[in-house]
């Protein structure tokens, strides 16, 4: 199977997710109407002309700070902000975190029509209903609507002061980067980001966001990062309750509507009563019983009234949640189908990059054998007897005399030439107490001929300097060196 007719399996799985994820218009223009005078559009400009266009939103709209995805801005990056009512003003860039996909921009909105977003006082959570803004048309007729979706997990920090993702399937595009992720009630819960997936480097998906899978940097870390800065920001003073627990409110209240209407309905009839058992009392008293029943009257149909409003309240509400538990459901199968269809195409590239890495290897190896093996046993070969042999000369106090000749191609490769007391296992033996079962190495390195201590006892000195375990020291012709009472004299035979 081809690399491209997996990408096409897997473009067209995504999107038959997003497909299966319904939009309600209506929450979203509630959404856009709640922070539309918070959203702005940010055109990056090279040489007077635009180059990139994305969105940003004002954190703090008297202090002109807005907020956006790093892109293509540099520090010294001319760049332009238009706002909801179409002023287009200039703006710098006053902090900069292209590794996590962040800038803060600062402009003047002193006298704009202009609002602050209210970042989410808790985090948002895996399931939770999220919208996002997003561009269409081309400038200067470009628009900003919203999109809505769910999140589909908090994707851990990868290390000390990286931000958590918030993977979603809010319907975004590669112009909505740098946009808010709202949660249902207009909160500020994270920033949208490009977030290359496994996918792209498997399958070469261009973009994950364009097929339904979207990331954000969670409003957490972007608080702290305004908080470190001394940007101040606003935050909800309230915990955003979700669509499904402002449904169970909503029946509340309509629970308390109907014991008010209840109560106030008792206080009417025990007036009533008063005033028939009043037959005899002052017309003072019984003008009073009846203003009081006509207020009371009043008081009921107003009861009613707001009854009937909360009703239509939790009604809608109540179809909102379906429409998110349905849209769950939907997310939740249209996942399991789309992890097994990924498995399985990993496995099939899995298994097809295998069969081409195990053919390469089987290829290399018989050219190494049929072309190369040869020459380049030659070559080593011919390097090993370019390396001049070594004679060791020994002398104990006590006038003992050692002598050892190295054949110069036993100090070349890796491991070079051993020397110690124990013949199995040096290479060659000096065989005086002083010098250690394996003591240390000699090997020639580019014509250089080079000593190793390798952990003995007594230690190796050079000229009088000790040697550390495992360092390396050049050897010269006539150098002296030292193990305990025995003293070695090296002679390189030119």
């Amino acid at each position: 199977m081809k690399t491209s007719i997996l990408k096409k399996i897997l473009v067209s799985t995504l999107i038959i997710l997003s497909c299966l994820v319904p939009i309600s218009f209506a929450a979203a223009d509630a959404i856009l109407d709640q922070t539309g005078k918070a959203l702005v559009r940010i055109h990056v400009l090279h040489g007077g002309k635009v180059e990139s266009e994305q969105i940003g939103f004002i954190i703090n709209n008297e202090t002109g700070h807005v907020a956006t995805y790093s892109g293509s801005l540099g520090k010294d990056s001319t760049v332009s902000i238009t706002t909801a009512s179409n002023h287009e003003l200039k703006a710098e860039v006053v902090l900069l975190r292209p590794e996590e996909g962040v800038a803060i921009l600062r402009t003047n909105l002193a006298g704009m029509d202009v609002d602050s977003v209210l970042f989410a006082k808790d985090p948002l959570e895996d399931g939770r209903t999220v919208a996002t803004a997003v561009l269409s048309g081309s400038a200067p007729d470009t628009e900003i609507g919203i999109r809505r979706g769910s999140v589909g997990q908090m994707v851990p920090a990868v290390g000390t002061g990286k931000p958590v993702l918030i993977q979603h399937n809010a319907l975004a595009n590669t112009r909505s980067f740098g946009a808010p992720l709202f949660n249902n009630c207009g909160e500020v819960g994270g920033l949208l980001i490009p977030e290359k997936r496994a996918l792209t480097a498997i399958f070469g998906v261009p973009d994950a966001q364009e097929e339904g899978v979207a990331y954000a940097i969670s409003g957490e870390w972007l608080k702290n990062l305004l908080l470190a800065n001394d940007i101040p920001y606003y935050t909800a003073e309230e915990t955003c309750a979700s669509e499904i627990e402002q449904v169970a409110q909503a029946e509340g209240d309509v629970e308390r509507a109907e014991e008010e209407i209840r109560a106030a309905n008792e206080r009417l009839d025990e007036l009533r009563r008063q005033l028939e058992e009043a037959g005899q009392a002052s017309a003072e008293e019984r003008a009073r019983l009846q203003d009081e029943i006509k207020k009371a009257e009043a008081s009921v149909q107003a009861l009613k009234k707001k009854q009937k409003e909360l009703e239509a309240q939790a009604a809608e509400l109540a179809e909102r949640a379906e429409a998110v538990r349905k849209r769950e459901r939907q997310v939740t199968i249209a996942a399991a189908v789309v992890v097994a269809i990924l498995l399985l195409l990993v496995l099939l590239a899995w298994r097809r990059k295998r069969r081409a890495l195990r053919e390469k290897q089987a290829a290399e190896r018989a050219r190494r054998e049929t072309e190369g093996e040869l020459e380049k046993k030659l070559a080593e070969e011919a390097m090993l007897k370019e390396i001049p042999d070594v004679l060791l000369e020994a002398e104990s106090p006590d006038g003992e005399k050692f002598a050892v000749k190295i054949p110069g191609p036993n100090l070349g490769g890796a491991e070079g030439a051993t020397v110690g007391r124990n013949p199995e296992m040096s290479n060659f033996v000096i065989n005086h107490p002083d010098v250690s079962r394996t003591h240390f190495r000699l090997l020639s390195v580019r014509k250089q001929l080079l000593i190793e201590d390798l952990g003995s006892t007594n230690g190796t000195s050079i000229n009088g300097i000790l040697l550390g375990e495992g360092e390396l020291e050049a050897v010269m012709n006539g150098t002296v060196i030292r193990i305990g009472d025995l003293r070695i004299k090296v002679t390189i035979k030119q």
